[in-house]
């Protein structure tokens, strides 16, 4: 998760130190951190750095970070976050015994709300084809489409599970 924001986090995220939950570690590391865990499950080993590139106040709010998981599966995720890449590498790039996976670009979802579509307008959460995913090997590759986003069924999964109707959307543990 690269961006390229010269000018560091937003608000108290930018200025908080680890020890208050500020910095690109907390911000977006915890979010790559869970989709790894929900992927391939528990971690058995951890290595992580995080480094403060941007301005040189006493914040301590790291800027750049990289973690490493080993999962108990046997799967190694390699976890980099940072506010310092100009061009920016592969948002998803999966390597496995007979093939790989990459994956360019954000979920459009949160560009289509900030430009004014609204989550009921036909084709939100589609993906247009030149950001779909390339699955294969080197010579043998072929584009697969992202499932259609959903923000709204978040929300409702969390309302239903506020009000006692069913589980919540995301486990607690």
């Amino acid at each position: 998760f690269e961006r390229w924001s010269p000018h560091g986090l937003r608000a108290w995220k930018g200025t908080s130190g680890v020890a208050d939950g500020g910095g690109t570690l907390f911000d977006l590391g915890s979010h790559l951190i869970d989709q790894a865990l929900q992927l391939f499950g528990p971690a058995a080993k951890v290595y992580g750095e995080t480094a403060r590139h941007i301005g040189a106040d006493a914040s301590h709010a790291d800027d750049d970070a990289f973690v490493s998981l080993q999962h108990e599966s046997g799967v190694r995720s390699h976890l980099s976050m940072n506010l310092i890449s100009a061009l920016t590498l592969p948002r998803f790039h999966v390597l496995g015994s007979a093939a790989a996976y990459t994956k360019w670009g954000l979920d459009g979802q949160e560009a289509a709300l900030a430009a004014g579509l609204l989550p009921v307008d036909p084709g939100n959460g589609t993906e247009p084809e030149d950001t779909w995913g390339v699955l294969g090997i080197h010579g043998n590759t072929r584009r697969v489409p992202a499932r259609q986003g959903a923000y709204p069924e978040f929300y409702r999964q969390l309302a239903a599970a506020l009000r006692g109707r069913g589980p919540a959307p995301v486990d607690p543990a």
